[in-house]
């Protein structure tokens, strides 16, 4: 690690385009009447979600085009 973080601290990532689609997620899971909190410094999205069984949810979702 010590002789790969001199060449890792030039780097910057833009994270714009993350940003962007969490946004997104977060306003279209609100969209459909999903209680979820907007991470502020993570993608990570923790819905509140009616449907007890992922499968089903993941259903559900993917009939809205989300």
């Amino acid at each position: 690690m010590q002789h790969v973080m001199p060449e890792l601290e030039s780097l910057s990532i833009d994270i714009s385009p993350i940003q962007r689609r969490r946004c997104r997620l977060v306003a279209e899971l609100r969209r459909f009447g999903q209680s979820v909190d907007a991470p502020e410094g993570a993608f990570y999205l923790f819905p509140r979600s009616p449907i007890p069984e992922a499968i089903e949810l993941c259903d559900w979702l993917a009939e809205r085009g989300v």
